[in-house]
């Protein structure tokens, strides 16, 4: 089966679980594209998906799940600037707890020296 044929299966099985019935009965084409979307509209179209199969407990071993999985990080080297980021984040001031309750530092990063 094919990678969209994956997606729509997926798809199928957690609108039948969640309603009983599933009366999706047109056939999906699934046609490439001459241009790809900005990357950001792609990764937004990956939790779209992601959001509908909600749920779905075996989502991320399927083969949907990896294929989504390999587009959003395809989607996510082609962000402007990803190839030319650092691995690391270089020495930068650590916020103190003042900092984190006023909301002038980022409490999403801590630098552990």
């Amino acid at each position: 089966m094919s990678g969209a044929g994956e997606l729509f299966k997926a798809n199928v099985r957690v609108v039948t679980r969640q309603s009983g019935k599933c009366e999706i009965g047109i056939s999906h084409a699934y046609l490439p594209l001459v241009t790809l979307p900005e990357p950001v509209a792609i990764l937004k179209l990956c939790e779209g998906y992601e959001s509908q199969i909600d749920g779905l407990v075996d989502y991320p071993s399927l083969h949907a799940g990896q294929i989504v999985s390999a587009i959003r990080t395809r989607a996510i080297r082609m962000l402007p600037g990803y190839q030319a980021a650092p691995w690391c984040i270089p020495d930068q001031a650590v916020g103190s707890p003042p900092d984190l309750a006023g909301g002038s530092a980022s409490p999403a990063l801590v630098v552990v020296r």
